[in-house]
């Protein structure tokens, strides 16, 4: 089949959303299917590239929008002021009206490219990718130019839920959402969700004769496995990601941690905290950090995987509500290290996806969700680190469920699911 994909980013940047469709690309075109991305234009890169058996055509920019980041492969190592403070005025003026988010001018671009493509080449299905939204829309306008078409709508992060990182001004705009949404969830073919809170969301948006499908986060290629005591006496819990206000942020850990060594003083030495994210003018770096946390950095995602490797416990945090997964996660998991996810909603869907694996650690802080004393879960674990690990047979069987493979079967193939 030839596949039209719109994302507005895609390789080589690296938000989660490219990364995640980077591989599931890959394997789809392995798997001997034509693929075509269409995406936004960024600067040092070329309108139109072959990049193995995916060709990308970039068109449109995002103007104040997700484009102020950092050049895709050039990641800075302290914070921009200069973005940061475009980012200020940004937030204050553009982002109050815009909608349905900020590419909202790569719409009509993507749309105009489309129908080209469509009509030069004709695609046997279209696949469009959210967050942001805006791809969305293009899809449901090229649905109404080609009705006979196949569109998948894959939704990485809800677009019209209160309680999660709001893509517009939801305040003006909140039933404007509502019925965008339910536009997408009743024309779209095919859904793709990652957690059973937003497969909820859309069947109640959608109705009945509606297929939505909730697939995981592939595995990326050629993880590390193993476990790496402390260093030491000293044992490192490792994050790796972004930070968001009131989302993904490590204050409820740290309260939990502060609680945690008052009934256990000794293991306040021997913990530290470090942090690896990128410094995008919209991440939260941690301010005042206890004595025992520190930020580290940013890292290119091409050196993660060997950091993985040399860290005691790897660190997740879940976000404030049930509908995101977050995709380091699954690096996490292809590892073959002790993981510590710490839940901040009591609906995590983390849970259910690593159910019975056992170099993973759920934890409900108290003020989170009431549990079997975590203080006691969390000693257990780490008094356990030598013995945490999966073995090789453990890791194939991981590897073939979540595999860029089998992930990407599952947007080939949804009738088999």
């Amino acid at each position: 089949m030839r596949l039209l994909i719109l994302s507005v980013s895609f390789y080589p940047e690296e938000t989660p959303h490219a990364i995640r469709w980077k591989r599931l690309a890959e394997a789809m075109a392995e798997a001997g299917h034509e693929i075509w991305v269409l995406s936004r234009r960024m600067p040092g890169l070329p309108d139109e590239s072959q990049w193995g058996r995916i060709r990308i055509i970039r068109t449109g920019r995002v103007p104040l929008g997700i484009g102020l980041k950092p050049k895709p492969g050039e990641p800075p190592a302290r914070p921009n002021l200069l973005l940061a403070f475009g980012v200020r005025i940004r937030n204050a003026s553009w982002k109050k009206v815009w909608w349905p988010d900020a590419s909202v001018f790569w719409l009509i671009h993507a749309y105009r490219q489309a129908v080209r493509l469509i009509r030069e080449k004709p695609i046997d299905r279209l696949y469009t990718l959210s967050l942001p939204f805006t791809s969305h829309l293009a899809g449901y306008l090229i649905k109404r130019k080609f009705p006979g078409l196949p569109w998948f709508a894959d939704h990485g992060d809800p677009f019209s839920v209160e309680g999660v990182i709001p893509q517009n001004n939801h305040r003006l705009y909140m039933r404007l959402n509502e019925w965008a949404d339910r536009l997408i969830a009743r024309k779209a073919d095919c859904h793709f969700v990652n957690t059973p809170a937003l497969k909820a969301h859309f069947s109640r948006l959608a109705g009945e004769g509606i297929r939505i499908l909730e697939v995981p986060h592939p595995l990326p290629p050629g993880t590390p496995g193993g476990t790496q005591g402390p260093h030491q006496g000293i044992c490192y819990l490792d994050y790796f990601g972004a930070l968001f206000s009131g989302e993904r942020s490590p204050e409820v850990f740290f309260r939990f941690l502060e609680a945690f060594f008052l009934q256990v003083p000794a293991w306040r030495d021997q913990l530290r905290v470090r942090f690896f994210g990128p410094v995008s003018p919209e991440a939260v770096i941690p301010g005042k950090m206890p004595d025992y946390a520190s930020w580290m950095g940013n890292l290119p995602h091409a050196a993660v995987a060997e950091r993985i490797g040399q860290s005691s416990v790897l660190l997740s945090l879940g976000y404030a509500n049930p509908y995101m997964l977050p995709l380091k996660l699954m690096e996490y998991l292809g590892s073959g290290k002790p993981v510590l996810h710490v839940a901040q909603h009591p609906e995590d869907p983390t849970a259910q996806l690593v159910a019975g694996c056992p170099t993973f650690l759920c934890l409900y802080p108290p003020e989170v969700a009431q549990e079997t004393d975590p203080f006691a879960l969390f000693k257990s674990f780490l008094e356990n680190l030598p013995h945490i690990g999966l073995d090789t047979a453990a890791l194939e069987a991981l590897h073939s469920r979540f595999s860029p493979e089998a992930v990407a079967h599952r947007y080939l193939h949804p009738s088999f699911y």
